[in-house]
């Protein structure tokens, strides 16, 4: 049984596919795209590909205000920075060598994405 989420794709690309093939020649802009919108979502899911923003925490968590953090991480930051010397000081943080050809994430970015 498919995923809910490949059905919902699913759907989606059979309702793009059913209006490009009923719209006039006004909608042209829109089929196009449409059109690319179809085939980025495919070769990123062919090629496992996901986009990414380069050093999120530290470009733009980092300079989240207060009320900002707390609303992302349903914490404050203090508490956050508390649970993150708790988890370097744990024995289930990660450390050594990367493992696979992969580098470690820090202590910061388990508990950021643990609480987001």
């Amino acid at each position: 049984m498919a995923a809910p989420i490949d059905q919902l794709r699913g759907l989606r690309v059979i309702e793009i596919m059913q209006d490009l093939l009923s719209s006039d020649s006004s909608d042209d802009d829109d089929d196009i795209i449409d059109v690319q919108l179809l085939r980025n979502n495919a070769r990123r899911r062919r090629w496992g590909e996901v986009p990414k923003v380069e050093n999120f925490i530290r470009d733009v968590v980092d300079k989240y205000s207060e009320p900002e953090f707390k609303s992302d991480f349903r914490v404050f930051r203090e508490t956050c920075n508390y649970l993150i010397e708790l988890f370097e000081q744990s024995v289930y943080c990660p450390r050594g060598a990367p493992f696979g050809g992969v580098e470690a994430k820090s202590a910061e970015e388990h508990i950021l994405y643990y609480l987001w």
